[in-house]
């Protein structure tokens, strides 16, 4: 079958304030095909892969939606402008949304959306894809959605994009710009679980300052995917942006506070990134650290240590590090330090708000040494730097706790006890001592004998009989 509509060699076409639905049955084709210098132009339309019924009341609902193996747009023309057009979100296998393939480079074919709305479902591929085209989207809008089919096919079993929780990479995007030209002005990039933008090869892209990007993470995770920029060695990936379009998800929903993750993968050997992004010495997410205690632990063979901030991802970029200071009388006067990555000693981490963490005694960590624990950020350029602390926070903490040949908490605590238990008896027996001296003292006692005899009497004062003169 063919397209339904397919603009080639030097045609024009216009499509105004119309709802345009894809094929129901099974195709080959797209539903929308420009070639050569083509021209399309679609002004207030929707484009749906719902059927719909009109019923005898004149309101026209959709009664069925089905699964798509082509793509709404396919274009190889001149130009393709959507003005005010509303991609309805909709399921695709094996196939983009809107695949764009230029022939003469990226000047010679063009794309511009103003005002439009794109949702998208999360799919097998990217659901804009754009090979030598130059982009132009203005006041429009990427929004993610919940696939609202399901769908059995053996190909999405897997999914596409499973967190990697040692890496936290991913390979996906929804808008795929290679040796091409991307340029975005007051658009927003939301809720995009497969990712927002990923520049190739030879791929260019400009965001503006008002762009928005926030909530581009997979369902259940708080691992951003914005964007991903990787070219190869004979040609780069180029991105500007600004620091202020990366968003946190506000209370309601919408973008919030400028958020210190920008959730960008970039390979420093073939992205070059420019404007205030740029600046910052992570590009993928920001530790913050709020507190972190580090004690002997219960059996002093190594350390115990708590931490606890913000954004506290297991990425592979967290590090701690213990340094030992040299003792007086040694002719050092650098510090001793050794780096642990924070994933090899984890025992609990299970939130991004705290860690608890174990280093064994080792040829650095030993009783006795003065010990300073610390956390450490993998920069992008592969260097250990200070993470950054909450406001009023602290990011060192001193071993407390595992001095040489010292006891342990409970240890002491038992001792105590044990010492007051001893003083308690000692003194019961100096008492009983005493007594039973004083009272043997007493039975030797003349005098004490003869009080003991007129006790026996009713009248204490009464005499014996041998001793009454008569």
């Amino acid at each position: 079958s063919n397209p339904l509509i397919s603009v080639s060699n030097n045609g024009d076409m216009e499509i105004r304030s119309f709802i345009i639905e894809h094929f129901t049955q099974e195709t080959q084709s797209p539903l929308l095909k420009t070639e050569n210098d083509g021209v399309l132009r679609l002004v207030d339309v929707i484009l749906s892969s719902d059927k719909r019924v009109k019923e005898i009341d004149g309101n026209i609902i959709p009664t069925e939606t089905s699964v798509k193996t082509t793509p709404f747009l396919e274009a190889h023309g001149k130009l393709v402008v959507l003005t005010d057009v509303v991609f309805e979100p909709s399921q695709f296998i094996n196939s983009n949304a809107i695949l764009l393939v230029g022939t003469d480079g990226a000047t010679n074919h063009q794309l511009i959306s103003q005002g439009s709305t794109f949702n998208v479902n999360p799919g097998e591929k990217n659901f804009l894809d754009s090979n030598q085209f130059t982009t132009i989207f203005k006041n429009s809008a990427f929004n993610g959605v919940k696939a609202t089919t399901k769908v059995n096919n053996p190909s999405t079993s897997n999914k596409r994009n499973a967190v990697q929780q040692e890496t936290c990479g991913w390979t996906s995007a929804s808008v795929n710009i290679v040796d091409g030209v991307g340029y975005f002005e007051s658009t927003t990039f939301k809720d995009l679980g497969d990712g927002a933008l990923k520049i190739n090869s030879g791929g260019i892209v400009t965001l503006k300052e008002d762009v928005q990007l926030y909530g581009n993470n997979p369902p259940d995770s708080k691992l951003g995917r914005n964007i991903i920029c990787s070219g190869n060695a004979s040609s780069n990936a180029q991105l500007f942006a600004y620091s202020s379009s990366f968003k946190d998800v506000g209370t309601d929903g919408n973008s919030g506070a400028i958020s210190l993750n920008k959730w960008i993968l970039a390979d420093k050997d073939t992205c070059q990134i420019t404007g205030s992004v740029g600046d910052g010495k992570t590009l993928l997410f920001t530790p913050q650290i709020q507190s972190i205690k580090a004690t002997g632990n219960e059996k002093k063979t190594g350390i115990d240590i708590e931490i606890s901030g913000n954004s506290l991802f297991k990425c592979g970029k967290l590090y701690l590090q213990v340094s030992i200071k040299p003792k007086s009388d040694s002719n050092e006067d650098v510090i001793t330090t050794k780096q642990y990555k924070l994933e090899e000693h984890a025992t609990v981490w299970d939130r991004d708000t705290s860690v608890s963490a174990s280093i064994g005694e080792d040829d650095l960590v030993k009783k006795g040494n003065k010990l300073i624990v610390s956390v450490l950020v993998q920069a992008d350029d592969s260097s250990l730097q200070d993470a950054e602390i909450v406001a009023g926070g602290s990011k060192i903490s001193e071993v407390e706790g595992f001095t040489k040949g010292g006891l342990s908490t409970g240890a002491l605590i038992g001792i105590i006890i044990a010492a007051v238990a001893v003083v308690v008896i000692v003194i019961i027996v100096i008492i009983c001592c005493v007594y039973c001296q004083k009272k043997k003292a007493l039975e030797n006692d003349v005098g004490y004998q003869e009080k003991k005899k007129r006790a026996k009497y009713h009248d204490p004062g009464a005499v014996p009989m041998d001793e009454n003169r008569w």
